[in-house]
Order: structure tokens, then C-alpha cells, then sequence
């Protein structure tokens, strides 16, 4: 038998250019699908679904708290998981008013607890500002506050109760407020004494569903406007005033001490005594006049006793100090029985 040549042999052992193509062709067709969009494609149906993530550019939010689903948007898995992710908490939240800002790196470390990073799909690098949303509240507002509870509670001390017989005004500066959202209380204590017609503190909270969120000490001065009896001219110590003396005047009155009061009425003044001396312009109170004392204890007077048909006058002797209108005693010298009498002028008592 004939051998065969070295260059039949050759050709044997390799298989033709077309066959190759083909082999190489029938495997790009089997792995292709593994690599679908430059990643591994798993092949196994059971393994878990990625979480895609995408953070909002910007995010409002009201809570002391916020969570995922404020500041991202999800997508990828059954809505269960989702939205158990969308609860997960974040973080505080700026104070209202304020930003803060979150990014993805941030995130995906919060969410390790939950979620397995490898089935998280988001951009570290991603960022969002987080902005506090906050009511809005001006000085003028809180001002208000404070006014009205002065103003309620000088009327109930003093009877003051128009408004144009009280000025006020807040001196302390008050810059406006950001307050969380939600039902606003406000509550305005006095501190300390403060008389009325002077300055007042008191302490304001203004408090957001039933929780203390801003507190501030604020101090009112004010003004109670009067009109009153005055000095219409110098008024010497021991003087008794005449209707000449004095006048009724619109003026800014203080405070006093117990028992003194401004004297309103003129009637009330004429006929007092001046307990010390007056300049023109003083508004009277009660303890700077006084009734002239024209009885004195143990002096004699005239004794009247008057009805219609008879006129009778006899000696007798003070047994107290009276002034004009004042109901004393006084001894009758002839019966020498005591009775009771008002003093008039000249030394008399009018007895009944």
C-alpha cells in the first residue's frame, strides 16, 4: 500500500476556515446574553431584583425627622419592598427655615440595615438639599401677643379700659420667627411686680403642637392717660382750695400707693385743705388735701336744732375734731346729753 505524503497528513489533523467561523459564531450566540449592558446577567431566577434610587435635586420637609421616600424616588422591586425602603429614616431635619444637604454615599450607609449594598443602584456622588419648611412669624405679630394680655390685665387692676386711655408700646426688640408647621399656641406669662402705667415683662412661649419650640423674656411700657383735677395755680401749704384754684386736665398718671387715688370730681376738691404746697399743674391725689378741721375736741359750738315750726339754738361742747359735712358729737351744756350733729360753718352743729 501506498504511504501517504507528509503534506496529505498536514491536512487531516485541522478543520477548514468555514468550520471554525462557525463554532466561533455559536459561541458569541451563547455568551453574549451574559453580558447584556456591560454587567453579568445572572441566570438564576431566584436572585434579588436591584433597587434603582435617584435623589430629588431639592426636598421640603415639615417633621423633626425625614425619611427616604421625602428626598428620593425608588424603583426596581415589588412595591412592598419599596415602600418599606421609603420609610427608612434619613436623619433630623434642619432647623425650619434652614437647609441641610444628603448624598448618596450617606444614604446607601443608612440604608445597611435594610438593604444589602450590592442590590443598590445609586450614585454616591448624587446630592440633595434638604430644606425645613417653616411658619413664617414677624415681630409685630408677637408684639400683638403681648400688648393685648398687658392690656387685659391693667384694665382688670386699675378700670382702664379704653383704648385711648392706655399707650403701649414693646421695647424689646423682637426679630422674626421661623416656627416648625403646625397648630400655634401662644402663652404670655407676667414676670415679676411691674405697677401699671409703668413698665411690665412678661415671658412669651410660643408653642407648636403642645411642644415649647421658642421662648423670649419681652418688656411693655406703659402710659395710663387721665383726666383729673389740678393745680390751676400755686397753692400755698395749709390753703383752703377755692373753685378758683383748681381746673381738670387730661394727663399721664402713675401708679400709687394704696389707699391714694386722683381726685377727679372739682366738687370733691374745693373746701380741702392743701397738705403740702402745690405747683400749678399738679394733679391732686387724695393725701395732699385734706378737710379742714373747724371743730376741734373741746371747743365750744352752737347746738341747732331745726323743724319746720321751730328754730332752736343752745351751747355746747365738741367732744371730736370735724370738718365741714363731718358727723361729731357734742354735749349739750343745758341737758347735758350727749347728741350728734353735722358741722356747719360758724362753729355750728346741726342736730336732727
Amino acid at each position: 500500500m501506498k504511504k501517504p505524503s507528509h503534506h496529505q497528513h498536514h491536512h487531516s489533523h485541522h478543520p477548514s476556515p468555514r468550520i471554525g467561523l462557525a463554532l466561533f459564531i455559536l459561541a458569541l450566540t451563547w455568551v453574549a446574553p451574559l453580558f447584556a449592558h456591560g454587567e453579568p446577567v445572572s441566570q438564576d431566577p431566584a436572585a434579588p431584583e436591584m433597587v434603582e434610587i435617584h435623589l430629588s435635586e431639592r426636598a421640603e420637609v415639615t417633621r423633626d425627622q425625614y425619611t427616604l421616600g421625602e428626598v428620593a424616588t425608588l424603583s426596581g422591586a415589588d412595591e412592598s419592598t419599596l415602600e418599606a425602603l421609603r420609610s427608612v429614616p434619613m436623619g433630623r431635619s434642619p432647623q425650619p427655615g434652614k437647609t441641610a444637604q444628603l448624598n448618596g454615599a450617606t444614604v446607601i450607609n443608612r440604608l445597611r440595615g435594610s438593604l444589602l449594598p450590592e442590590r443598590i443602584r445609586l450614585d454616591r456622588a448624587a446630592q440633595v438639599t434638604i430644606v425645613r419648611r417653616a411658619n413664617r412669624v414677624s415681630g409685630d405679630v408677637i408684639a400683638r401677643q403681648v400688648l393685648a394680655k398687658a392690656a387685659q390685665e391693667t384694665a382688670a387692676e386699675t378700670g382702664v379700659v379704653n383704648v385711648e386711655d392706655l399707650t403701649q408700646e414693646v421695647v424689646t426688640v423682637l426679630a422674626p420667627l421661623d416656627l416648625p408647621e403646625g397648630d400655634l399656641e401662644w402663652r404670655v406669662e407676667r414676670q415679676g411686680r411691674g405697677e401699671p402705667g409703668g413698665d411690665r415683662s412678661y415671658l412669651v412661649e410660643a408653642v407648636v403642637a403642645g411642644r415649647v419650640e421658642w421662648r423670649q423674656p419681652v418688656r411693655v411700657r406703659q402710659q395710663i392717660h387721665q383726666t383729673v383735677a389740678v393745680a390751676a395755680r400755686p397753692v400755698r401749704l395749709g390753703d383752703i382750695l377755692q373753685p378758683a384754684d383748681i381746673t381738670q386736665k387730661r394727663v399721664v398718671v402713675r401708679a400709687l400707693p394704696a389707699g391714694a387715688r386722683y381726685i377727679t370730681n372739682l366738687t370733691e376738691a374745693v373746701g380741702q385743705k392743701a397738705l403740702a404746697p402745690l405747683a400749678e399743674g399738679t394733679p391732686l391725689q387724695t393725701t395732699m388735701v385734706e378737710k379742714p378741721m373747724t371743730v376741734k375736741e373741746g371747743s365750744k359750738v352752737t347746738l341747732v336744732y331745726e323743724t319746720p315750726n321751730l328754730l332752736l339754738s343752745v351751747p355746747g361742747v365738741a367732744l371730736s375734731n370735724g370738718g365741714p359735712g363731718d358727723f361729731i358729737p357734742a354735749r349739750n351744756l343745758e341737758s347735758g346729753k350727749v347728741v350728734y350733729g353735722v358741722v356747719s360753718p360758724g362753729e355750728r352743729l346741726k342736730v336732727n
